[in-house]
């Protein structure tokens, strides 16, 4: 469409015409209230045009002009903050879409990756000098004043794979 109407010239006089160029402004308003419009005041009109007893193609008519009369006289007052809305949206878009993303971090931020990984095996871990989790300075979870309170021989069989 866009192709037609930047080659042709006859298009371009019929989109050129006062009416349009008028409407123009209000396309985006007509969009988004044109449904509303029509289910309430077009079902409004509808039965209560009926109910007078008029016969079915006026009421449709009637309903018409009623219709794009409310759309077409209520586009002024509603094209202006329906447009500054669209343009402060488009511009937080906009910005949120410019920036760099934010660093990835690991999903086990703020602790580190040894938070899930404990030797249950004693032997092991006395045998290399390592401490177990538990008796490590600085963790948040331990109990200062029971060491080794409260707490079994661990056995785990190895299995071999």
């Amino acid at each position: 469409m866009q192709l037609v109407v930047e080659i042709c010239p006859a298009i371009q006089k019929v989109l050129s015409i006062k009416p349009l160029q008028w409407l123009f402004p209000h396309v985006f308003t007509i969009y988004l209230i044109h449904g509303f419009i029509f289910w309430s005041v077009g079902s409004w009109a509808m039965v209560s045009i009926f109910s007078y007893g008029c016969p079915y193609w006026l009421c449709v008519l009637l309903t018409w002009i009623i219709c794009y009369g409310t759309l077409l006289g209520s586009l002024p007052l509603l094209t202006p903050p329906i447009e500054a809305m669209g343009k402060k949206l488009t511009l937080s878009i906009w910005e949120n879409a410019s920036q760099d993303p934010v660093p990835r971090k690991p999903t086990t931020f703020p602790f580190g990756k040894d938070l899930f990984v404990r030797d249950l095996n004693p032997s092991r871990s006395s045998a290399s000098g390592e401490s177990s989790m538990d008796e490590k300075d600085g963790n948040p979870f331990a109990d200062p004043d029971s060491k080794g309170k409260g707490k079994g021989d661990v056995k785990v069989k190895e299995e071999e794979v």
